[in-house]
């Protein structure tokens, strides 16, 4: 069949959509039962291009079939309103601003694409081995450092640990034993009686 300036292969069950919506001749000699009115011919056909493509603008489907721009907008709105496509931005569009350019989705084509999408993004998250973690634990922690940093060091330290449960008699040699006598013990004059006994590092 001919239709949007081309030669098509069609298959005949969408002859008569074709010629309802497009306007596209019959073949000479085609069976009545596949030249019967069609009730939404545009409807089918938009619909189905929709569901075999990733997004697409406006303008792409009205070139695909031969349609005026409004004519396409009016079907494909309709469509969204039906909850069976919809419209935003989803790629960075060719087409200048302006009508042609609104992008249309097939609802379900764009729950596929965002499974595929999510899946993609959690196959590039994957946990390192233990040696790796075990590597950077120490690091992380500042553990070995011999630039203790001085009072503002400790208190970057304590930010780390803010909300882990610490006994006060691991804090001192396990965790501060490399700070100054001096650090120390301004550190236990400033922190509240409550975080003492408590053996929780403040925040």
């Amino acid at each position: 069949m001919s239709f949007a300036g081309r030669n098509w292969w069609v298959a005949v069950e969408d002859i008569g959509r074709l010629r309802d919506g497009v306007g596209a001749a019959v073949p000479v000699g085609l069976p009545a039962t596949f030249t019967e009115e069609v009730a939404d011919p545009l409807g089918e056909l938009l619909g189905r291009y929709a569901r075999t493509h990733t997004p697409f603008t406006t303008a792409e489907a009205a070139a695909r079939f031969g349609l005026g721009l409004r004519v396409t907008t009016d079907v494909l709105g309709r469509l969204a309103g039906d909850g069976r496509l919809v419209r935003g931005d989803f790629v960075v569009a060719a087409a200048p601003g302006g009508v042609g350019s609104q992008q249309w989705c097939d609802a379900e084509v764009l729950r596929i694409l965002r499974r595929r999408s999510l899946a993609a993004l959690r196959a590039q998250v994957e946990p390192v081995s233990t040696t790796a973690y075990g590597r950077f634990l120490p690091e992380w922690h500042h553990v070995g450092a011999t630039d203790t940093g001085g009072v503002d060091r400790l208190a970057a330290v304590i930010d780390q640990l803010a909300g882990a449960r610490i006994p006060a008699s691991a804090l001192e040699p396990l965790v501060l034993a490399r700070e100054s006598a001096t650090i120390h013990r301004r550190c236990s004059t400033s922190c509240s009686p409550a975080a003492r006994s408590s053996g929780r590092a403040p925040g």
